[in-house]
Formats: structure tokens, C-alpha cells, sequence
């Protein structure tokens, strides 16, 4: 029988979990090439209903969902990113927001 991480319902191998107990969410880490379960997602990830960590809108530093509407603290030190609302983050006046760059671009006019 394989070995499985701390909060691991089941595993592929010793250093992947595929799910685990509730309430634990899944987290991939790329650093350490490992899928782990995890109590808190950490900064930029939220846990999905079927406790999956995924990665937060690239103006959120926490959120809710993906959405850039779901942020109650912005990642201010990506340039261009603004609060636009209690729970919102944006890119201000002379950017636009690229989501498939993972960032802010200055507009030239």
C-alpha cells in the first residue's frame, strides 16, 4: 500500500494526494511537485467547493472565487492594479486588464 501525505483521503503516489478529508482542500505545489492538502489555501488562492486551491484574479492577494469582484485586499504592488469597490480590484486609468498575461498594461495612446 502507497504511503499518502497527512490528509490525504487517497494518493497516486507517496507526494500526490488526489483528495482529501474534509475539511483540507487540495493544493499543487509547483516548487516542490507536490499535490497536498492544505487547512488555508494561503494568499492569491481560494478553495474551490470541491476543495481545490485555485488561483485567485492576478489583482486579488485573497478572494472568494476568480472573479476580480470577490477581493477584499488588491495586490497594490502590481502596477497599475487599483481598489475599485469593497470587494473589488481593477486596473486604473491608463491600463487595461490582461487576464491571459496575468497583468495590467499601460495603455498608449
Amino acid at each position: 500500500m502507497i504511503g499518502c501525505l497527512t490528509g490525504c483521503r487517497s494518493c497516486k503516489n507517496t507526494t500526490r494526494c488526489l483528495d482529501c478529508f474534509y475539511p483540507l482542500a487540495l493544493k499543487h505545489s509547483k516548487a516542490a511537485d507536490t499535490d497536498s492538502c492544505v487547512s488555508d489555501c494561503g494568499l492569491r488562492y481560494y478553495a474551490t467547493p470541491s476543495r481545490v486551491c485555485t488561483q485567485c484574479d492576478f489583482r486579488c492577494l485573497s478572494c472568494s472565487d476568480a472573479s476580480p469582484n470577490s477581493c477584499p485586499d488588491c495586490d497594490l504592488a502590481v502596477e497599475g492594479v487599483v481598489k475599485t469597490g469593497a470587494l473589488s480590484c481593477g486596473c486604473g486609468d491608463g491600463f487595461t486588464a490582461s487576464t491571459k498575461l496575468g497583468m495590467c498594461l499601460s495603455i498608449v495612446c
